[in-house]
């Protein structure tokens, strides 16, 4: 049997640990009778030892008390023995019963109380090697074996406490990560749920206006523009339960997060929705990691959501800069929408930064890595988003 295993042993069978500690103190205390040149304590001594090793059995259930009825045990059979001193054993012999006890009682009581109990514990064992005029030698045997006992237990004590503290902290962290997950989640399927819910939106609201009021797919078309923006506003409701922590994307998915190299294909999608947009891309967008890619397609992903959905089908600039000369070099991102289409053709009005949580989680994403993000509205009418994130220096 192992440590680990004994030790889980010791846990799991306390009454039989406490019997065993119990015929230890008494085979201790007992055993010197056998030699009657050695001891001569009187008919007392049998029942002494009983009282010594009894309060091993409900130690557990009333500590202090166990404890009280093992030192007063202790301090009768000190001033009863009567031949031949033997030493230091009949110290270890007679304290086993209080020593075991003690130790117990610093484990499981605080600090204060534990220390409490030792020096009363101390204090009647000076009283009775004054009472039975003890040599210093015996006394200082009797001391170090009781405060030895009570550092075991308080050292343990501390231990457990120590390993409480560290399961503590496994579980706060774990739940941390659970609420960083939950957070990235809601991200990501807000990212991606309102865009497509948006270009839905537009979809149906451009093909109800060219259809005209009188066509018969118009109360489809209104029907399918007004569902799909109710949808968008339950999914950010729902969502917003899952935000419940800040943090960046060190958690990865399953498939392969979108990148920097994905913006030409989601510039298509666009385009094909209606909105004229122009893309361009400057530097080595090999200079960027993985991860600040993938935020960096998700803000200008969210910022162009944001202009169809309150600006319409504008004229639309997004550039993407990488500046990797300098070091630390710079992720630029830049999203300019022109001012915004009659509302009535495509919803409600509102600059591209309104509503939801997508300028929030651009705001997110920007500042994990130690970004900034600015977003303004032009004098032209138009809006304009800019990001900008430090690249981490390769090679230093």
């Amino acid at each position: 049997m192992g440590s680990d295993e004994f030790a889980s042993w010791w846990r799991t069978h306390p009454v039989v640990v406490d019997l065993v500690l119990a015929a230890l103190v008494l085979a201790a205390y007992e055993m010197p009778a056998f030699d009657p040149y050695r001891h001569d304590g009187g008919n007392w001594w049998a029942f002494l030892g009983l009282a010594l090793a009894a309060p091993m059995l409900w130690r557990r259930r009333a500590p202090a008390a166990a404890l009280a009825v093992a030192v007063v045990g202790a301090a009768w059979a000190l001033m009863t023995r009567s031949g031949p001193n033997w030493g230091i054993l009949s110290e270890v012999t007679i304290l086993l019963g209080p020593a075991i006890v003690l130790a117990y009682v610093g484990t499981v009581e605080t600090p204060r109380t534990s220390r409490r109990l030792a020096v009363a514990t101390a204090g009647v064992l000076v009283v009775a090697a004054i009472l039975t005029s003890s040599s210093p030698d015996a006394l200082e045997a009797q001391l170090l074996l009781v405060g030895g006992a009570w550092l075991a237990g308080e050292t343990l004590r501390a231990r457990r406490r120590e390993l409480e503290l560290l399961q503590e902290l496994v579980v706060r962290r774990g739940r941390q990560a659970a609420d960083h997950e939950r957070a990235r989640i809601a991200r990501e399927l807000h990212d991606v749920a309102a865009h497509h819910l948006s270009v839905i939106a537009i979809h149906a609201g451009a093909a109800r206006l060219m259809t005209g009021p009188d066509s018969p797919a118009a109360e489809s078309l209104a029907t399918i523009e007004n569902e799909s923006r109710l949808a968008l506003t339950d999914v950010r409701r729902a969502l917003g339960v899952l935000r419940r922590s800040e943090g960046g994307d060190s958690v990865e998915g399953l498939s392969p997060p979108p990148g920097l190299a994905q913006i030409d294909c989601l510039a298509d999608r666009l385009r094909q929705a209606g909105l004229p947009l122009a893309v361009t891309v400057t530097g080595d967008l090999s200079a960027v990691s993985e991860a600040i890619a993938t935020s960096a397609y998700r803000v200008v992903q969210e910022a162009l959501t944001n202009v169809l959905n309150h600006a319409g089908r504008v004229p639309t600039q997004v550039r993407v800069a990488v500046t990797s000369a300098t070091i630390p070099g710079e992720l630029e991102l830049d999203v300019i929408n022109g001012r915004p289409v009659e509302r009535q053709a495509v919803g409600d009005g509102g600059s591209p930064g309104d509503g939801g949580h997508g300028l929030i989680g651009m705001q997110e994403r920007v500042a994990a890595y130690g970004g900034s993000i600015d977003a303004a509205s032009l004098r032209s009418g138009g809006f304009r988003v800019t990001a900008r994130i430090p690249l981490p220096a390769v090679g230093l």
